[in-house]
This record gives C-alpha cells, sequence and structure tokens, in this order.
C-alpha cells in the first residue's frame, strides 16, 4: 500500500514539473503571476496583433463625422460627411485609400423609382480657392450602375474647399427626396526642406523632392539648422511634429571600414537647432573621428564619390497621416579638406 502511495505520489510530481517545463516556453512563464497561469484554461487562445506606431496615419485613411474610419473594401451606408487624406495625384493611381463606396437606403422599399442620381458640387463655389475649379477634377462620384443606389466616391487631387454630395431618388409620380454627406480632406505634407547655413560659407538645403544631396560644406563646419514644410491644400487642419535622423547604410559603412582598417560608425541621431558634419562620424574606441582615422575616411570619400554610406531621414508625424522620405548624401571634394595639425622637422645626422 505504501508503495502503490509512493508511486502516486512520484506520478503527481513528474506531472507537475512537466506542466512547469511547457509553461516555460510559453505565454505563462512570460507571466509573472503564477496565480492566473491557469486561469483560462480549457478557453481557448485568443490572438491579438500588436500595433506598429509607424503604421499610425494608416490607421484613419477615410474617416465619417465620428472619426470612424470607413473600409474600401465593402460597401457602407453614405455618412454625414467624410474625410479623406490619400488622393491620387498624391498616391498614385493604384492609392489604396483613395476611394470608397457608398450606398443609400430608399423607403419604402416598394417605391416606384423613377431615377437615382448623385451630384457633387462645391459648399462654397464663390471662394477664392474654389472659383473657377470644376468639382470633378478633384473628387469623382460614380454610380455603379445607373439608377443605382450605390456609389464610388474617389478623391483625386486634394481639397482646399468642402464638397457635398447630394443623393437624390424621384419616384414615378416626380417626388423626390435626397441625402447629402460633405466630403473634407485633411492637410498632408507634401515636402520637407532643411536648411543648413555654416558659420562661414554659404547655405545649403536639403529637400525631400531631391533624389540625393551633394555637400558642399566642409565637414568639419557647424551649421544652424531650419526645418520647413510645404503642405497640400486641406479644409481639415493637421499639426505635425518634424524630425530628421542620420541613417547609416550599413552595407557601404562595412565596405568602407573593411577599405580602410578601422572601425568607423555614423552616429544615428536626431538633427537638432545645430549640426555639425564632422561629430556624426566616431571612431569605435573615441567619442569622434579625428587623427589618421579621420585622414583615411575622407581620403576613402574623395576615391569613392558613387556610393553613399549615410542619409538624412525625414519624418513628419500627425493626427491623419504621416510623411517619411530618406535623401542620400553625397560629398564634393572642397568638403573633404584635412586640416593640418603641426609642423616637425625630419631627424638628420648632417652637422651645418
Amino acid at each position: 500500500m505504501k508503495k502503490a502511495t509512493i508511486s502516486g505520489l512520484v506520478a503527481v510530481i513528474v506531472a507537475i514539473a512537466m506542466v512547469i517545463v511547457c509553461g516555460v516556453g510559453s505565454n505563462w512563464f512570460k507571466n509573472g503571476d503564477i496565480k492566473t497561469w491557469f486561469d483560462n484554461w480549457g478557453k481557448g487562445t485568443v490572438e491579438t496583433e500588436l500595433s506598429n506606431d509607424d503604421q499610425k496615419d494608416n490607421e484613419k485613411p477615410v474617416t465619417d463625422e465620428n472619426g470612424t474610419q470607413l473600409p474600401n473594401d465593402e460597401i457602407i451606408n453614405l455618412p454625414r460627411a467624410m474625410t479623406f487624406r490619400s488622393a491620387t495625384s498624391l498616391d498614385g493611381k493604384d492609392a489604396e485609400y483613395d476611394s470608397v463606396t457608398v450606398r443609400i437606403k430608399v423607403t419604402p422599399v416598394e417605391t416606384d423609382i423613377k431615377s437615382i442620381t448623385y451630384t457633387a458640387t462645391w459648399v462654397n463655389a464663390a471662394s477664392v480657392w474654389a472659383k473657377g475649379k470644376n468639382v470633378s477634377d478633384f473628387l469623382s462620384v460614380k454610380q455603379t450602375t445607373e439608377n443605382s443606389t450605390d456609389a464610388i466616391i474617389q478623391c483625386l487631387k486634394p481639397l482646399g474647399e468642402q464638397v457635398k454630395i447630394t443623393a437624390t431618388v424621384t419616384s414615378q409620380d416626380d417626388a423626390s427626396a435626397s441625402a447629402e454627406c460633405i466630403v473634407d480632406f485633411a492637410k498632408r505634407v507634401e515636402k520637407i526642406e532643411m536648411t543648413l547655413t555654416p558659420l562661414q560659407g554659404d547655405a545649403e538645403t536639403v529637400s525631400t523632392d531631391s533624389s540625393n544631396y551633394t555637400m558642399g560644406m566642409k565637414l568639419n563646419s557647424s551649421s544652424m539648422v531650419k526645418t520647413v514644410c510645404s503642405y497640400t491644400d486641406f479644409t481639415v487642419d493637421d499639426g505635425f511634429e518634424v524630425e530628421v535622423k542620420v541613417t547609416a547604410n550599413e552595407s557601404v559603412l562595412s565596405q568602407m571600414n573593411g577599405d580602410i582598417g578601422y572601425t568607423i560608425g555614423v552616429s544615428s541621431a536626431t538633427i537638432g537647432s545645430t549640426f555639425a558634419f564632422d561629430y556624426m562620424f566616431y571612431e569605435t574606441n573615441d567619442s569622434y573621428l579625428h587623427g589618421a582615422a579621420k585622414t583615411a575616411v575622407y581620403k576613402w570619400l574623395r576615391e569613392n564619390t558613387g556610393p553613399s554610406f549615410f542619409s538624412f531621414t525625414f519624418i513628419a508625424m500627425g493626427e491623419c497621416s504621416r510623411f517619411e522620405k530618406s535623401v542620400p548624401v553625397h560629398f564634393n571634394n572642397s568638403a573633404l579638406v584635412v586640416s593640418v595639425t603641426g609642423v616637425s622637422f625630419e631627424e638628420s645626422n648632417v652637422i651645418i
């Protein structure tokens, strides 16, 4: 009897040990509160998708009057208002979120329908922005078929004036009823420019409209930094936080380090109100680049003008949209000046 009791006890201990071992590789082990390990026993698993802050703008591509996202892959009831943040002219003809398909509900369902129309007009056609402009050049409203209750609303260009969409149903006795929707466009960043003004020499501007930037000022120059954004037309304002970061091209950096025999890094810092290129580079054991390592880097850059081993990355984050673009940086030889650090005489056995 004792033997059976001991065997049973051993079996229980082994079972508990196996449960703990299994828990080590699971979410149990990540949960420090042991008491809750078995709370969901037998209830299945619920997977949640982690949020990605970098995709914050994609949460609200088109919204209704309550700020709720409107899907573009299903038919929705025509809302009272909607705000676009995507337009074909900005995001290309295959833009994912520049259109929505809407539907109106006709009551009673037995209505003898004569016609259904959708029209789009400026809310204030006499405004400075809208005057002389055709709504159809900026917003497309097309029914899926003639007299259909469904229509595709597509934003072609950013709006500087609100648009009113009117869906009108006329019955066989010429009675009619209408529903309206006001369309807005949220402010978008089109371009960011950063002007670098050195203490000596001419100012230089880096623009996100450029495919690359070739620096002419000396690397050891300290510059004042000013960043300016250009925006699209809009009817809904948005505040943007702008930052510019230095982003290293690790493959080119690795190639250079292999060629020169040093381990050089590029500081991935956010650029503030002042900036010095020379202090952007650092050697493994030193706080900044100097001496023989600096000379080797400058020499390599003079001989390898093609590859860019770092870029300026421009980021503007707003409530409705996010802008990001990187501009590769190259150097003129005039920027790569090695300064004299001293003068000495060579030793000689000649006696004068």
